[in-house]
């Protein structure tokens, strides 16, 4: 008994009580870089490669890597984050993806070990999204570059890189999308969900790349949050919804959608009435709606495949950009009514 006494007052791992220390402002910012060559270079530069926009990947990663750290380095503390911040440079001189991931919180411990992970997430998913055409990249110099807040006080790496990241949508803009079928009987196992892998494949025929794709309960909560998540955790582009747009009680998709945007899109529901007026007079009863939330444009479509294709079709071509203009990379909207770009 005594020895395991002994063994467990001191050779047990633990976790730190920080219960006692004061809640303060905590912030920490990690680098790290990835090495590819030429080739690989290229393709991340341009977009091409066949798994989508690597940096747009790489960024949501690096984002959820900070908010998952207590799951996979078990001493640490879960941490409600206020921030997470994540930039990238392409340097074309070392042909090095680099990465700086900034965390911030308002709390009792700090967060350097969320910055690392947000770093450490960013670079395995640019090496995952290249692998296919280079075996050999290189992941190094992950490291912490400052830290402050906390009773150990403020930290300053001396030796720091001395190339200013370029935010990831300077470069170009993620295309990115979160396809939700809302059906409470797909969610359940009953029914088999075709419209939500046919929206996803007209999205990704488009370009776009999908990066969560998920069957949802006709639940406003949890349709809500699900928009949420990937609007505003996710930084997602486009959000489709697919379902819940009809007059049965149980469909609430548009009540939930109204409940996040922050300013309707009249304009895109009303092309896809139009096109769905064209084949049959019923649909002038679907009551889909669309808007903005943040720098995520949120759409709902009918629950059918057919009618979701069709939707969703009718209104594709301009998507691409209204993104472009939602996130300032394009010209401004209306008030022009002639020439080539008479919409925005």
């Amino acid at each position: 008994m005594e020895e395991l006494t002994h063994f467990n007052s001191q050779g047990r791992s633990r976790m730190v009580d920080v219960s006692d220390k004061p809640s303060t402002i905590r912030e920490a910012t990690a680098y790290g870089r990835v090495l590819v060559n030429e080739k690989t270079f290229a393709l991340i530069e341009s977009g091409g490669m066949k798994k989508g926009d690597v940096l747009a990947a790489a960024q949501i990663a690096g984002i959820l890597g900070a908010k998952r750290t207590p799951d996979i380095v078990p001493m640490c503390h879960p941490i409600a984050l206020s921030g997470v911040d994540l930039s990238f440079s392409l340097n074309r001189k070392q042909l090095a993806v680099e990465i700086w991931g900034s965390v911030k919180c308002t709390g009792s411990t700090g967060v350097e070990m969320e910055a690392l992970s947000a770093v450490s997430a960013a670079a395995l998913t640019v090496y995952d999204m290249c692998k296919a055409v280079q075996r050999d990249i290189v992941i190094e110099q992950i490291c912490l570059l400052r830290k402050s807040g906390g009773h150990s006080g403020d930290f300053e790496r001396g030796a720091e890189p001395t190339k200013q990241p370029i935010d990831t949508h300077s470069l170009r803009t993620p295309y990115t999308a979160a396809v939700f079928t809302i059906s409470s009987k797909g969610f359940q196992g009953l029914r088999q969900d075709t419209s939500g892998p046919a929206v996803a494949q007209l999205l990704e025929a488009d370009g776009w790349t999908v990066v969560r794709r998920e069957i949802l309960p006709d639940n406003q909560e949890a349709i809500q949050q699900a928009l949420l998540q990937s609007s505003d955790g996710m930084d997602v582009g486009l959000i489709v919804t697919t379902g819940g747009t009809g007059f049965s009680p149980q469909d609430v998709t548009p009540e939930a959608t109204k409940a996040v945007i922050e300013r309707e899109v009249p304009g895109i529901p009303e092309v896809m009435r139009a096109e769905s007026m064209r084949i049959t007079p019923r649909g002038c009863l679907s009551r889909e709606t669309a808007g903005i939330r943040g720098r995520t444009l949120i759409i709902n479509t009918p629950g059918s495949e057919k009618a979701a294709r069709e939707c969703l079709g009718a209104a594709l071509p301009a998507l691409r950009h209204g993104l472009d203009i939602l996130r300032g990379l394009g010209g401004e909207c209306g008030g022009r009514h002639s020439g080539e770009d008479q919409y925005g």
